[in-house]
């Protein structure tokens, strides 16, 4: 068997993604540059690149967690692709961090796509890391595997980021969670199930590494502007139906880039899960989930 590192889990990924929604998009490896990861349109025409270093594409992966981590690197990097984000210049700091969170909210949603439909990401959990089956059908052992997911991602990749164009590396982890949870709230198979939306930050924060859930409760919110965030996809969007286009009947609803609905009806939807998620947190206890700040909107 041949070992597992980031250039051939990249490679698989963008197999199983163009099964999901069609995008002109392939990973290469890039010589020079101070990322690891990033990504970019290529000029003139309708395709992008995923870049990764060197040194990452060579980095072997030995345990599930390591594993998803990067997928969720992967779909950040995606989620730039999808909406067009290096065609968008900024003028201000506060444009760099609505990106950088639709990016890191997006990339988890894409993540649990990719763990959900990707037949070359199932045969890696399968055969390479020895995933039990059993434990890949549970939603809720997903949701736990994804805490811990993102305590390596806050560890190793959000903590040390010093750049103003990120959200705070806490904030950073409840876009993650938030992305999770927003995969199944948008999809129809489950938009039936109440509650479920919480219960998925529920078992997400509870296998958080306690040190993480500490910075969380000593940190300030941080609010994302919301008006920067659908100012800079509506400029992006222009005069078209949506960014890109996604003919995937089953990947639409989830991954659609449509940002043209007006305040009032963005307002209702807001308020609408709002109360479904205050409604269902009360009967249930569980209000630390919004002592924390983790209980985002889809």
């Amino acid at each position: 068997m041949s070992t597992l590192n980031i250039e051939k889990l990249f490679k698989l990924l963008i197999i199983d993604i163009k099964n999901i929604f069609s995008l002109d998009v392939e990973v290469i490896e890039r010589t020079s540059g101070r990322n690891h990861f990033s990504s970019n349109k290529v000029k003139g025409e309708d395709k992008y690149i995923i870049y990764y270093s060197e040194d990452a594409g060579a980095a072997e992966i030995h345990t599930v967690e390591e594993l998803m981590q990067f997928v969720v690197i992967f779909g950040h990097e995606l989620a730039h692709c999808l909406n067009k984000h290096n065609t968008f210049r900024s003028s201000l700091k506060e444009e760099d961090v609505a990106i950088e969170s639709m990016a890191d909210f997006q990339g988890a949603r894409i993540a649990t796509a990719l763990y959900t439909w990707g037949d070359n990401l199932k045969k890696l959990l399968k055969e390479d890391l020895q995933y039990p089956d059993e434990l890949k059908k549970l939603k809720i052992e997903y949701s736990k595997l994804m805490g811990r997911v993102f305590s390596k991602l806050y560890k190793d990749f959000y903590k040390d980021n010093t750049s103003s164009s990120y959200p705070h590396p806490c904030k950073r982890v409840g876009l993650n969670i938030a992305g999770v949870a927003s995969f199944f709230y948008r999809l129809p198979a489950y938009q039936k199930q109440q509650g479920e939306y919480v219960w998925i930050h529920f078992y997400a924060l509870n296998a958080l590494d306690k040190d993480i859930l500490n910075d969380m409760n000593i940190y300030e919110e941080q609010k994302i502007d919301t008006n920067h965030l659908l100012e800079v996809h509506r400029s992006i969007q222009g005069n078209k139906l949506q960014i890109t286009a996604i003919d995937n009947i089953r990947a639409e609803p989830i991954f659609g880039t449509y940002y043209y609905k007006t305040d009032a009806e963005y307002l209702k939807q807001k308020e609408e899960m709002k109360e479904e998620i205050l409604s269902y947190v009360q009967k249930s206890g569980l209000s630390e989930l919004i002592d924390l700040g983790l209980l985002n909107e889809s």
